[in-house]
Parts: structure tokens; sequence; C-alpha cells
């Protein structure tokens, strides 16, 4: 089994509606105030794409994978325990937090570069504190971790479209990715721990 087909089988469907998926990148795109980004193209017929090419073509996706993630985790029990809470609330920090991870995964090396990993973690420690403020459990916050990196797994996908040539690239923004995602994940728990203990009881 390749690095693409063993992405495929770690990425869940989002069963989504089309018409829901519009409405949310257009909140998205509201919230971070700036015009549809195109998607991306594909880079058949010519040279694979570098590392740093597609992470070029997941942070133009992003509006998109930001609101395929709004409906993942909407469909959540906990959050649809908050009925009132709406799309724009939801994900007032992901932008932020996938920018972020993405800029992270641009370095094949944190030891030598470690500026954009510990932004990464410096962010996803402040969705996790925000997170435990709305009285969010850390299930959920774990959830989001996970459905951001499905979604970054199904761009690139999206993106490498089969290509034999992309099959390093792939792999190599695999590993990129699950290094970015752990140590995100982890200051984000840790986050929420700090908030939920300095909580008064």
């Amino acid at each position: 089994m390749d690095i693409l087909e063993t992405m495929g089988n770690r990425v869940v469907g989002t069963g989504m509606r089309e018409r829901e998926r519009c409405v949310a990148i257009n909140s998205v795109d509201a919230l971070m105030g700036r015009e549809r980004s195109p998607g991306p193209v594909g880079f058949g017929g010519g040279p694979a794409a570098s590392v740093g090419q597609v992470i070029d073509q997941l942070q133009a996706d992003s509006a998109r994978m930001i609101a395929n993630w709004v409906l993942r985790v909407a469909n959540m029990p906990a959050f649809r325990a908050w009925p009132d809470l709406s799309l724009v609330e939801l994900q007032e920090s992901i932008p932020a937090l996938l920018n972020a991870t993405l800029i992270a995964m641009r370095s094949p090396d944190p030891s030598r570069d470690p500026e954009p990993e510990t932004r990464a973690i410096e962010v996803a420690e402040r969705h996790g504190q925000a997170r435990a403020g709305d009285a969010f459990p850390i299930g959920v916050l774990l959830a989001e971790f996970q459905a951001m990196g499905a979604e970054l797994r199904l761009a690139i996908l999206r993106i490498s479209n089969g290509d034999p040539e992309m099959v390093e690239v792939a792999r190599e923004l695999e590993g990129r990715l699950t290094r970015t995602l752990d140590v995100a994940t982890i200051a984000a728990a840790e986050g929420w721990v700090d908030r939920t203990q300095a909580a008064p009881r």
C-alpha cells in the first residue's frame, strides 16, 4: 500500500451537501476578510511539485478546508448542544490555527528552524484555552484536531490526484503533518487543562 492510498484510508468522508459547503466557505471568507481564493490546480503533465508548492496550494485552498472542517465538527454532539453557536463563532480561531500549521509544515527540521513550530504551538495552546473557557470537553478539542488532520490529508490527496511522481512529496508532507499536529494537539490539551484548573470552583 503506497503513501497516497494510506493517506486516503485515513480521511473520513464529509457527507455534506454542496449548498451547505458553499455557505460555510462564504462564512470563512467573510471571517478572513478576503475574496474567495481559487481552488488548487493540478500538476499533471509537468514535473512533480515540491513540498513548498503543495503547501502553497493548501494555503490557497484554506477556506475550503475550513468550511469542510466546520461541517465535520458542527455535527459532533458536544457542539450541537449549543444551538445558538454560529459558524463564525465555531471557527473563530481556526484560520489562524490552520495557517500556523501549514507554515510549520514548511520546515523540514524544526530543530534548525524552531520558530514556525513554536508559533503553531502557541496558537494551538490559545485555542485549547478558548475551548476550555467555552466549557467544551477536552474530547471535543482533540476531535477538532483529528478533523483538521483529515481535511489536510484530503486536500493533499486532491492536489496529488494519484500522480505517482507525487508519492515522495506526499510521504514527506504526511511526516510533517503528523509531526506538527502531534505537538499542536498536545499544546491545545495543555492549554485546556491550564484554563480549566485556573477557573474558579
